[in-house]
């Protein structure tokens, strides 16, 4: 752990309930956006003037595309850039969507012609050619945001407490309970108000408070920075899984060592080589 100086924590400073509490604000407004993005169906019929069925195929898909990019945006935060990074390096990536999307909206030259798609008998311009390209444009770059963003903000919560000291252990366990409330806060926010100015309002500044809605969160987020513990990427665990197979697969024809001897210098060099020193202890299991 280290301080955003990369100098050692200071228990007194870093960490703790004060930490998480700009994380907390940051969870509320990402939440309302969240739960606003159920709406986007009605943006994409309205605006878009595509079917019901496209319209939830793609809505469908991009909550699809977020979900399998907060596992590559957790793998590449644990691995190689760190929560802090990830949330505020690929966070501004969710900001331009949204913004890119209420662009789109707002300008008509940029969206089919308005068309009361309801009408059975309406023949309705759909979305075509670079138009299209836009609209995905905007949705996957909200996707790459909020994918980063989803994992990595609980767990730098996480990391604000001490794991060996039993006094932060229960407030870490608070954690989680407080960031579920602040998600249900948030949601419940979003579907209220953030819907209604989609609804009733237009969808270009519907869009345009996502977009500053998540502005607003990451600054609240930056605002906690000195007093966060930032723990350092410990490197990708797959290249450790993967060393840990190449020296079993060289030694498969060596003989089994007394129980004193069982260590491998070579295993032992591995599981070690990570930041909280962690190693596991041998047992008879396999042999």
């Amino acid at each position: 752990m280290a301080d955003w100086r990369g100098n050692q924590v200071n228990p007194k400073r870093h960490g703790g309930v004060r930490a998480t509490l700009f994380l907390y604000l940051l969870v509320v407004v990402r939440s309302s956006v969240n739960a606003a993005n159920t709406n986007l169906v009605g943006f994409f019929r309205s605006t878009h003037n595509m079917t019901i069925a496209r319209s939830v195929i793609l809505s469908t898909n991009f909550g699809g595309a977020t979900w399998i990019l907060s596992i590559v945006g957790s793998f590449v935060a644990d691995s190689y850039v760190g929560r802090f990074k990830a949330i505020f390096f690929f966070g501004p990536f969710e900001i331009l969507g949204y913004g890119l999307l209420a662009f789109q909206a707002h300008h008509s030259s940029l969206h089919p012609p308005q068309c009361n798609i309801k009408q059975n008998n309406a023949n309705c311009e759909s979305l075509q050619g670079w138009k299209t390209l836009l609209l995905y444009l905007g949705l996957f770059m909200v996707a790459i945001g909020e994918g980063f963003m989803r994992p990595s903000t609980p767990a730098f919560g996480s990391d604000q407490y001490d794991t060996n000291d039993p006094a932060q252990m229960k407030q870490k366990i608070r954690f989680f309970d407080f960031a579920a409330f602040a998600t249900c806060f948030g949601a419940t926010f979003g579907l209220v108000l953030v819907v209604w100015v989609q609804s009733f309002k237009g969808w270009n500044l519907g869009l345009g408070v996502c977009a500053l809605f998540v502005l607003s969160g990451l600054l609240l987020g930056a605002v906690g920075s000195p007093f966060y513990r930032y723990r350092l990427p410990s490197g990708s665990p797959l290249t450790r899984i993967l060393q840990v197979i190449v020296v079993a697969f060289k030694k498969r024809k060596i003989h089994v060592m007394p129980e004193k001897d069982m260590e491998d210098p070579e295993l032992s060099d591995l599981s070690m080589d990570t930041n909280d020193g962690e190693s596991l202890s041998s047992t008879k299991d396999f042999r």
